[in-house]
């Protein structure tokens, strides 16, 4: 009898940019919770409680009226 190594990794991925953008990505994920499968279990989850809002950014490349 063969026994396999079972294996575990932590993997965040941190998303910053305009609110839009960023809630967009977040919908399109494809793990929205756990999936079990025969290979084995996958667990999605978003760190910390709330997004945080950073302050604004300007563009400088834009300009007003353009």
């Amino acid at each position: 009898m063969t026994t396999k190594q079972q294996v575990r990794i932590l993997r965040v991925i941190e998303y910053v940019g305009d609110l839009e953008w960023v809630q967009a990505c977040i919908t399109k994920r494809t793990l929205k919770g756990t999936l079990v499968t025969t290979y084995g279990t996958i667990r999605e989850a978003i760190l910390g409680d709330t997004m945080e809002l950073l302050e604004a950014v300007v563009d400088e490349g834009k300009k007003e009226g353009k």
